[in-house]
């Protein structure tokens, strides 16, 4: 399945907007006053203000495996990625992916 554009909520308009024009460098396609539209891959993401309740999104983006160690470095000089056990590499067998993590807020940007 793929997804071609999807709706998402926020509380913070303008630090989602910031984390991922910045972060994951998303390319900025449309903004309003209450909303804004950021391109992953063949994906639209449409956030808007919302002042009901915050919401957590968890996302993953597929990378070839050839181009994994320079993937971590263009994420690295973005944002932090996060660690456990000494590591920030984490791989999942059942499912053959390897991952790396990074949060939404309080991520390095330079």
């Amino acid at each position: 399945m793929f997804i071609t554009a999807i709706g998402l909520e926020t509380v913070d308009l303008s630090t989602e907007r910031a984390f991922y024009t910045r972060a994951p460098d998303l390319p900025l396609r449309q903004t309003t006053a209450d909303s804004f539209t950021v391109q992953a891959g063949t994906t639209a993401l449409t956030f808007c203000s919302s002042s009901q309740h915050s919401h957590l999104y968890h996302f993953a983006f597929t990378v070839p495996f050839n181009t994994w160690k320079q993937a971590r470095a263009w994420l690295t000089a973005r944002t932090m990625l996060l660690e456990g056990e000494g590591q920030d590499e984490f791989e999942n067998v059942r499912v053959r992916t390897h991952n790396y993590y990074f949060p939404r807020s309080g991520g390095q940007y330079p």
